[in-house]
């Protein structure tokens, strides 16, 4: 046999990130004391697709005083909120806290893919398997 073990990326892979984020942004929400709606939810993970990828593009310029690659982090997930949020003006600091309540509130409502269970169970008897995730980090 060629191979021994396996990666799996977590999220689009494994389970639907998408309702997994989803239900985090209704969790802001309520945070906020606006109603869960589906439509907002589903304007938030346009948003945040395009979000990441202008800054995964480089383009984004950061302010001076963000500086170390952990500034640049938090910076960067709150700022999200931020923008988001225009119409409905919060300050960076509750951005922070916000994108602490989505962080959190990430690994609450799993969904698994269609048959990946399945698949990974009938791959065990072969293989070992490990399962890999660019998500958020949470310490203990």
């Amino acid at each position: 046999m060629k191979y021994k073990k396996l990666i799996f990326d977590l999220d689009g892979t494994l389970v639907s990130d998408r309702e997994s984020m989803k239900y985090a942004f209704c969790c802001v929400l309520k945070e906020l004391g606006i109603a869960p709606s589906m439509d907002l939810a589903l304007e938030w993970l346009k948003f945040d697709d395009a979000y990441w990828h202008e800054i995964e593009s480089g383009r984004t310029v950061f302010p001076e005083y963000v500086q170390t690659k952990e500034d640049r982090r938090v910076y960067a997930q709150a700022m999200r909120f931020v923008l988001f949020f225009e119409s409905f003006p919060i300050s960076f600091e509750q951005a922070i806290h916000f994108n602490d309540v989505y962080c959190e509130n990430l690994g609450m409502n799993i969904v698994p893919i269609l048959g990946a269970e399945e698949l990974l169970c009938f791959l065990t008897e072969n293989y070992e398997i490990y399962i890999a995730t660019n998500g958020p980090r949470r310490s203990a």
